[in-house]
């Protein structure tokens, strides 16, 4: 651990003060929200009894991150996005600062419950756009993949530590100090980002409307034909996997006595492999990585490993395919999120992110909804193994695609 603190040192990423601040912030704010999400799924169990309410209220929350990613990315693209940053936080802290305190008072209603989510879902979608967008212009492009890597790392182990401690702090503290701790770490993280020295972005001497900068996102995507096959690859991608992650519990709850103890620790692992990767990544000089080739053959490996799950009866070897694939996971996220920072310009970005957000989410509710039909139809084990071996075939299929790989392969 000493060896990598004094390699992020010499390679400057933290000398870089406004990077600093913001992923300083994030970590705050991401250890607080790792605590409130393992807790509120039990809160409301525990308040309802109910697995079905438990599902309305995750629902909810992932219903405005479909709708609003999509017009949020050029609303980022038109307003300024350290206003946005910080707002999306403090209104974020404010909202579970409130949960916290009528948590404790005992007044919890449903509908508050449902109130939250909604916000908490709404604004995020705002605020990853600006994120993503900003980076660029407060950290030196040489440092680019490095910094990604060091968000990638710190986030992963920052929810890592999160999840392994939620279930004892809410034995000691409750639920309500975890929801005011959320809050706070929101309150931290939007106050530092104040500091933040964001470039304003340099209007057009055409002023546009809303509308019209919002086809100007969608048409800038149709064109670059490479973009438009990854974002359609991703969208149906991420449909596949959700039909196979819904049904990881199943399997666990189905085989396994402590059920929920391995679950965890098997996600821990997973996690860790997480982490790994984006170490890894980010010792590899970008410009020597043949971006389409290592994305296709990393996805074609995590399909592949995954669809041995339902024939691991050992808890050892799940966890050594979580790890496995949870590295190469990383390492493709990190090449992507940076070959787009690089290669979409500073007017675009948010309008792309909000764009690719918005087709990453939008079929994930009908793919939990049939992998809960096809599981119980077909099976939980013959399920995940058929949606990742169609994964696997899917992303193969990108071999073929020269716009793709002419895209991607950027330095």
């Amino acid at each position: 651990m000493k060896k990598l603190s004094n390699r992020f040192k010499e390679d400057s990423i933290f000398k870089q003060k406004d990077g600093f601040i913001l992923w300083l912030g994030q970590s705050v704010s991401q250890f607080g929200d790792s605590l409130y999400n393992t807790a509120i799924g039990f809160y409301i169990l525990e308040l309802t009894g109910s697995t079905q309410v438990l599902g309305i209220i995750d629902g909810c929350s992932l219903v405005p991150r479909v709708f609003l990613s999509l017009i949020a990315g050029t609303f980022a693209d038109r307003h300024n996005r350290k206003k946005i940053i910080v707002l999306m936080d403090l209104i974020r802290a404010v909202f579970l600062i409130i949960l916290g305190i009528l948590t404790i008072s005992g007044y919890v209603k449903l509908w508050i419950l449902i109130f939250v989510s909604i916000i908490l879902g709404s604004c995020g979608p705002f605020f990853d756009p600006a994120i993503q967008s900003v980076k660029p212009d407060i950290v030196k492009k040489k440092y680019l993949i490095k910094y990604n890597a060091l968000f990638e790392f710190s986030s992963t182990g920052i929810w890592t530590i999160g999840r392994a401690v939620a279930g004892i702090l809410v034995q000691i503290l409750g639920f309500p100090i975890i929801f005011t701790i959320n809050g706070l770490s929101f309150l931290f993280s939007g106050i530092s980002e104040i500091f933040l020295k964001i470039p304003l972005k340099e209007k057009s001497k055409e002023e546009k409307s809303f509308l019209k900068e919002l086809k100007e996102g969608l048409r800038y995507v149709y064109k670059l034909k490479g973009l438009r096959v990854q974002y359609l690859f991703i969208m149906f991608l991420n449909f596949l996997s959700k039909i196979g992650t819904i049904l990881f519990i199943p399997l666990f709850a189905n085989r396994y006595k402590n059920a929920a103890a391995y679950y965890g620790f098997v996600m821990m692992i997973g996690t860790i492999g997480f982490m790994l990767g984006s170490v890894i990544i980010s010792f590899i000089p970008f410009e020597k990585i043949k971006k389409s080739t290592f994305y296709i053959l990393s996805m074609i490996i995590v399909g592949l490993i995954k669809m041995t799950i339902p024939y691991c009866e050992n808890v050892f070897l799940i966890s050594v395919n979580f790890f496995i694939s949870g590295a190469f996971i990383s390492m493709t996220n990190i090449v992507n999120s940076t070959v787009l920072q690089i290669k979409i310009p500073q007017n675009m970005r948010g309008k792309v992110y909000g764009l690719r957000r918005t087709m990453n989410t939008v079929l994930l509710p009908l793919g939990a909804i049939i992998g809960g039909y096809l599981g119980k139809v077909l099976g939980i084990e013959e399920t995940i193994f058929g949606t990742y071996l169609i994964c696997a075939l899917i992303a193969s299929l990108l071999f073929f695609s020269k716009s793709y790989k002419q895209f991607f392969n950027c330095n």
